[in-house]
């Protein structure tokens, strides 16, 4: 698939496959970028690299929706969930679909509530951001005294017992990938609650538990794609385009 020749080079043609609704908006938005020679291919799931059995050109360069580095073709992929401002702008973007996500489902409003954010990465950043603004009370669980110290910063309450924090809460939004919120833990949370998972596996809820003990608990995987594909494929743009500009030093 050779690139469109340019005026001093060649426009790196680019090929998405696989993935949810902001990889097909992806793909109709950036099917050529640079100047550049061969094309890019971004892979928006692992079983998409997998099924793919086209080689590679020398001059090619691969993408994949995933924080493993794979081989394609003999070639590395760029693993697009290590970089970091793309996982700071998805971040963002997690939270905002998870705050809506949690609201529709629930009775009461986040202004007011106590709001428990599980883990504070990226993710329960932009979480308590956003909670802060619009009136909730958040409070976080970290395992790290800096992850409590920087919450703290930001308008949180920190504390150190998860089934303290849980007893208390109205919304509970856990987002590292260990099993944190197990069937010990969540005997001790409120019988409303609304109780969101969005960690990646092998997840943060025993979601089998919680609907045992009548709890409302399920999983958002995938928040941006869903809940906002058009911003999510334009922040992915963004990345397939500085990828491209760093390993091919392509211009703009």
């Amino acid at each position: 698939m050779p690139g469109r020749r340019l005026e001093g080079g060649w426009a790196m043609r680019i090929c998405v496959v696989g993935g949810d609704a902001r990889f097909a908006r992806l793909r109709l938005a950036l099917r050529e970028y640079g100047k550049a020679r061969g094309a890019a291919y971004i892979f928006g799931e692992e079983k998409a690299l997998d099924a793919w059995e086209t080689p590679l050109q020398p001059e090619d360069l691969a993408m994949i929706f995933s924080a493993k580095e794979r081989v394609i073709g003999g070639k590395g992929a760029v693993a697009l969930l290590r970089e970091e401002s793309f996982l700071r702008e998805n971040a963002c973007l997690t939270a905002e679909g998870a705050l809506v996500a949690a609201a529709s489902r629930a009775p009461f409003a986040l202004l007011g509530s106590v709001c428990l954010v599980v883990g504070y990465g990226r993710i329960g950043a932009a979480l308590v951001d956003r909670l802060v603004g619009l009136g909730a009370k958040p409070v976080v669980y970290s395992r790290r005294a800096e992850g409590r110290l920087r919450a703290m910063a930001r308008g949180a309450q920190a504390v150190e017992s998860l089934p303290q924090a849980l007893a208390q809460a109205n919304f509970v939004f856990s987002t590292p990938p260990d099993l944190l919120l197990t069937k010990d833990v969540l005997q001790y949370a409120r019988k409303d609650a609304r109780i969101v998972d969005l960690a990646s596996a092998p997840y943060g809820v025993d979601l089998a538990a919680a609907q045992e003990m009548g709890l409302e608990a399920w999983r958002e995987s995938g928040v941006p794609g869903r809940y906002c594909p058009d911003s999510a494929a334009e922040a992915l743009e963004r990345a397939v385009k500085a990828v491209i500009d760093r390993e091919r030093g392509c211009e703009q």
